[in-house]
């Protein structure tokens, strides 16, 4: 392998080894340099994910064969049908796929390990300057960009390296939307344009034209509820705050301006989560829900004029 950060082949060999033993850390482990990390899902989290996506493929690849087997139908229905159990079908292969993501961090260096094991350099360590975390992955930003994305959770390297850089960006915290729900409505909202879209062009009959447009309208105003959700966020740095939000410039805004932040917790989900919302001049300045608990204790950190956490 040939990497532009210059991986020696003995650092190559540690991580087949890691990937071979995969043993616990001592309590107090900390980042070392010298010593590599192996980001990525644990053995038990990994064996998991492939069965569920395995499965998942197979539950929906069964009905686009028998659909086609049993009887002729046609184009209309053939694309309506392969599209929506297609596109679960696709989402099924990429989950089964997801367990073979790692990323190798060693002297200084991240590297990525993809699919069949190709290696590829990512960046310094140093070059990280953004630091996102949700209820499930920790998200590493260059130049204002996801350059590496592992669980929060799995094995034990990823809570070692995270600590580190939560040391390095104490001063510093950028909260997103939990990315779950993007996603969804961007599923359905695909699903609903692709069904009105097929049902406008087959259309044969006015009446059924009732039905196409309602599909399709809402089909649309989903999908922009997933891009409006998912360009929520909000970056807490020193003494400043910045909001971003769909179709709108990024507003800076000093932290003495926030009237007060609540903390809501969710109580209905067994994971302690909490809805965050920030209050400027009497009104809503930006609400975040699915808050870990981890990010409400750093949100203490910073000079709120009012902070408020309720259960």
């Amino acid at each position: 392998m040939n990497l532009s950060s210059g991986m020696s082949s003995q650092a190559t060999g540690e991580v087949l080894e890691l990937i071979r033993n995969q043993k616990e850390a001592p309590r107090k482990q900390v980042y070392d340099p010298e010593k590599p990390l192996l980001l990525g899902m644990s053995k038990a989290q990994a064996k998991a994910v492939r069965w569920i996506g395995a499965i998942a493929a197979a539950i929906f690849a069964v009905p686009i064969l028998l659909f086609h087997a049993l009887n002729k139908h046609d184009l209309t229905s053939s694309l309506i049908f392969d599209g929506i159990f297609g596109l679960f079908v696709l989402l099924s292969v990429l989950l089964l796929l997801a367990p073979n993501q790692r990323y190798l961090v060693h002297r200084g260096q991240i590297s990525g390990f993809s699919l069949f094991n190709r290696e590829r350099a990512i960046c310094a360590v140093s070059e990280i300057d953004g630091l996102h975390s949700n209820l499930y992955d920790v998200m590493l930003k260059r130049n204002g960009k996801t350059v590496v994305r592992f669980a929060l959770g799995g094995r034990w390297d990823n809570r070692v390296f995270y600590q580190y850089l939560e040391t390095c960006f104490s001063d510093r915290l950028t909260l997103v939307t939990n990315r779950t729900y993007a996603i969804v409505y961007f599923v359905l909202g695909v699903i609903g344009i692709s069904a009105g879209v097929v049902s406008l062009i087959a259309l044969t009959e006015a009446q059924d034209l009732l039905l196409a447009v309602p599909i399709l309208g809402i089909g649309i105003v989903i999908f922009a509820l997933g891009m409006i959700t998912r360009a929520k966020c909000l970056t807490i740095s020193r003494e400043e705050v910045a909001v971003q939000r769909l179709l709108k410039p990024t507003e800076t805004v000093p932290i003495s301006s926030i009237e007060r932040v609540t903390c809501v917790c969710n109580k209905e989900i067994v994971l302690p989560v909490y809805r965050v919302t920030w209050y400027r001049d009497g009104k809503q300045l930006l609400i975040l829900r699915d808050v870990t608990k981890e990010n409400v204790a750093r949100l203490k950190r910073f000079p709120w004029c009012s902070f408020e956490q309720q259960g």
